[in-house]
């Protein structure tokens, strides 16, 4: 896919040319914890304890010169997580605070490379 088909989730805009946000999460398997010789049979019976998930907010610059990542979730066992929070409102400041720092950042990157 093309940087130009790819669209804003919130405004529908085509992602700039200079770089996107973005939220990253999923769930991944290190194979090497199998058996070579019995992966199907112990990926039957294993398969969720091997899962590690994943949750990360930044920006990647395009061209890739720089990236600002806040990791959220990392390495969690069996791939699946909840992270509580006891109101939307906890989960708006918790969210802004991850991106009021990630700007911060961002803004230090642009400045580091207006002096190089």
């Amino acid at each position: 896919m093309r940087l130009s088909d790819i669209r804003c989730v919130n405004c529908g805009n085509v992602l700039a040319n200079d770089g996107s946000a973005y939220i990253s999460g999923g769930a991944c398997v290190d194979y090497t914890l199998f058996d070579e010789d019995r992966w199907h049979e112990e990926a039957d019976k294993n398969f969720e304890s091997k899962l590690s998930g994943f949750l990360h907010i930044g920006f990647h610059s395009n061209p890739d010169i720089f990236s600002v990542d806040h990791v959220i979730v990392d390495d969690e066992q069996f791939g699946q997580f909840t992270i509580p929070f006891c109101s939307l409102k906890c989960l708006k400041e918790y969210l802004t605070k991850i991106i009021d720092e990630l700007e911060k950042q961002y803004q230090n990157n642009l400045l580091s490379l207006s002096y190089d």
